[in-house]
């Protein structure tokens, strides 16, 4: 990465290489435009060009970053030595220039089929060509494309480019690690750019237009609410980037997603407890002194309104203000980036050729797809090292961690279910005694004499003892708090938490399970187990925490209705 805790946007490239010289000046000045465009809109988050300094368009566009303080990386088709085959000698020196100035430079592992000794055959420098179009229209954050807007059969060319970006790569050269994953599109930056080999064409060089599927022009980028998800995480990290957890630096975007997870869920749940308090204050205001608490006659009965009303204002704007700040909606995306980097962490560490994007939030491709991205753009700019840890253990570790976590998490959702009825009980049997006490003073005032009213003789004991007003605001206040005692269990979901985290929990025993009896196995078994385990738990991780901010999503903060 290319600062402690933050997430960039990846910017990459695509465009043709004859480029005519007089057009140079207006491409530079579009492809300039849109970068200045992208770094105003989203101020907190910093760009990253993925460009493989191919001659014209690719390097043209990494001038531009470079001279924009914009880092630049440069993916290459095939090795150094082989991909230099394609330059002239002056053309040699500005690639070696342009890559002095790169942050990094990394080889593209060989399409099936290829290898050094056939890469000088055309099909199969072509197909590499493909790939590294497939990859970086992958990638893209933003894709921009220097083309002439013509349909093309080159294999590997701008336009083949354009129409993995628009459509998805063929399966041939998408490479993803999950093999049911949906596959990926995205808008085109379109810079008209035409080429020297062009027939005579009434264009205007450097025009931009945003292309989507099909090729239709749109009035915005589709992409917006990913790039805005990307910059609320930036600028909440910026916030937050002095302070300390636990007592340790956070360094990483998952320590800052774990942080601003605690952060946000903390302040979320103090202020829903507040709103639930205020509105149920007002509640038992209106119940007591409303139905004529007071006793009194004229204006004194009335100087309940003031104190409910400021309860009730002061709930609704505790209301408004949790729903503007998106407090909930924070909390969530942040622990589910937190979980799918702790995922890919140890799927890095056990050497799991996985991404967990490809795996994360699959039928969640519409708010939440910025949580894909940034998943995706960790891996891509903090690539796996291989790990000198025992794949075992570290895989072990991981599911020890969460095993105790869901043990004690389902333990407490359990014990919040049981206390929340415990008091709706109460609250009932309340009502129920209540309402036996004002039919026994409905009997006693109907019928004085008789009887068996007077041997039960509840409604005198109602009456006397408590003045049967007094019973209407029992009964008012226990229903008051059953409400309470209902509404606010389900607006935390606690009894659906409490059986999913039950079921992770064997989930996690059970894995647990298995790795603990492969320990006596030889080092080759014992690897493949705990690498299949891990991918396994990971997956199943992912989907649980998915399905997990989904519930939740679905119950966004209300008002409590009294």
């Amino acid at each position: 990465m290319n600062e402690t805790g933050r997430l960039p946007l990846i910017v990459a490239v695509s465009g043709h290489r004859d480029l005519r010289p007089a057009d140079v000046p207006a491409l530079e000045a579009a492809v300039r435009d849109i970068l200045a465009r992208l770094q105003h809109a989203y101020p907190t988050t910093t760009l990253v060009l993925f460009t493989p300094l191919a001659v014209g368009a690719d390097r043209l566009v990494a001038r531009v970053a470079h001279a924009m303080g914009i880092a630049f990386r440069v993916p290459l088709p095939m090795p150094e030595t082989e991909y230099r085959h394609d330059f002239t000698p002056a053309e040699a020196a500005e690639f070696d220039a342009l890559l002095g100035l790169a942050e990094s430079s990394f080889v593209l592992p060989y399409h099936p089929g290829n290898d050094d000794a056939n890469m000088r055959e055309s099909v199969c420098r072509a197909k590499q060509y493909a790939a590294l179009g497939a990859y970086v229209a992958r990638i893209a954050n933003v894709f921009i494309a220097l083309w002439n807007g013509l349909e093309g059969e080159s294999l590997g060319g701008t336009a083949q480019v354009v129409a993995y970006r628009l459509y998805g790569a063929p399966e041939e050269y998408r490479n993803p690690t999950a093999l049911l994953d949906v596959t990926d599109y995205g808008p085109v930056y379109h810079v008209m750019t035409p080429r020297v080999s062009d027939p005579p064409r009434d264009v205007v060089p450097g025009n931009v237009q945003i292309l989507g599927r099909n090729r239709v022009p749109l009035p915005s980028d589709p992409t917006e609410p990913i790039l805005r998800g990307i910059e609320a995480f930036n600028s909440d990290r910026a916030r937050r980037k002095g302070e300390r957890d636990a007592g340790q630096r956070l360094t990483t975007v998952r320590d800052f997603a774990e942080y601003l997870a605690g952060v946000y869920k903390s302040r979320f749940y103090r202020w829903l407890d507040s709103m639930f308090n205020l509105a149920a204050l007002g509640a038992f205001v209106l119940a007591f002194f409303a139905h004529g608490a007071t006793g009194g006659s004229g204006l004194s009965d009335f100087y309940w309104v003031p104190f409910y009303t400021s309860f009730i204002i002061l709930a609704y704007i505790i209301y408004r203000f949790v729903r503007a700040g998106r407090w909930q909606d924070r909390f969530l995306e942040y622990r589910a980036l937190e979980i799918g980097l702790t995922v890919q962490q140890t799927w890095n560490e056990a050497g799991i050729r996985a991404n967990a994007s490809d795996y994360y939030l699959r039928l969640q491709r519409t708010e939440l797809d910025w949580i894909r991205a940034a998943l995706r753009t960790v891996h891509v700019l903090d690539p796996p090292i291989t790990a000198s840890v025992d794949p075992g253990d570290c895989v072990r570790s991981f599911v020890r961690g969460q095993y105790h976590y869901f043990t004690t998490v389902a333990r407490r959702e359990a014990e919040s279910v049981e206390r929340a009825e415990r008091f709706a009980r109460a609250a009932v049997s309340l009502v129920m005694i209540g309402t036996v006490m004002l039919v026994g003073v409905f009997l006693q005032k109907c019928f004085p004499t008789n009887p068996l009213v007077v041997l039960l003789n509840v409604g005198i004991i109602a009456d006397v003892v408590l003045h049967y007003e007094w019973v209407v605001h029992i009964i008012l206040a226990a229903t008051i708090i059953g409400a309470v005692s209902h509404e606010y269990p389900r607006q935390c979901a606690f009894l659906a938490q409490a059986r999913r985290y039950e079921i992770m929990r064997d989930v996690y025993g059970r894995a647990l399970a298995i790795i603990d009896t492969v320990d006596g196995a030889d080092a080759e078994e014992r690897l493949r187990i705990s690498r299949e385990v891990g991918l396994e738990i990971g997956c199943e991780a992912l989907a649980e925490n998915g399905e997990w901010v989904v519930l939740h999503r679905e119950l966004p903060i209300e008002m409590l209705h009294l």
